[in-house]
């Protein structure tokens, strides 16, 4: 149902009042939203557009949206809206404003599992002679990718850029705690 509506408020550009559980404010919120696409990323459905809560453009799971209202307005910026250019170069789909250029070295156990995936359009790999490789990417912010690259434990090294390696460190020391 949420997904029903939510396409009809797009197809009509109406907007929309949600109650939201959000996850990196850890409480229902309340604002209104102006939907502009929706887009399947991860196995879940998210909304796209503009929160009047946050005045600026965001990303909402529909599993997480608890109650939603179409509203009697209307909105008028979606026109000019692009989702390619708003992903633009994120890891998947939270821009973070920063673009860095990751370096990562896969050990051979996994080394030929990752080159055969394209994770990402600026991906370059350069395979070694021990059987590992050193696969580069430019990507926006480093919150996606640190969540990426704990999945591959110890058979990945980060080597640049230095703050990412420091946060796969500290979620790391996190985990052991």
């Amino acid at each position: 149902p949420v997904f029903a509506q939510l396409q009809n408020a797009i197809t009509k550009k109406r907007k929309t009042r949600i109650s939201y559980n959000s996850f990196f404010e850890n409480k229902i919120i309340d604002l209104e939203l102006s939907p502009y696409h929706l887009m399947y990323n991860h196995r879940a459905w998210y909304v796209v557009g503009f929160s009047g809560l946050h005045n600026s453009i965001r990303t909402f799971k529909l599993n997480r949206i608890k109650e939603l209202q179409t509203l009697d307005k209307c909105f008028l910026d979606s026109e000019n809206f692009d989702l390619q250019d708003y992903l633009g170069r994120a890891w998947s789909m939270i821009p973070e404003g920063r673009i860095y250029n990751v370096k990562l070295r896969f050990l051979p156990m996994v080394a030929e599992n990752v080159i055969e995936v394209q994770w990402h359009s600026t991906q370059t790999v350069k395979r070694n002679s021990d059987g590992s490789a050193v696969v580069e990417f430019r990507v926006d912010g480093l919150g996606e990718i640190t969540w990426w690259i704990l999945g591959y434990g110890d058979q990945v090294q980060v080597l640049a850029p230095k703050e990412l390696r420091n946060k796969v460190m500290q979620a790391a020391k996190n985990a052991i705690k």
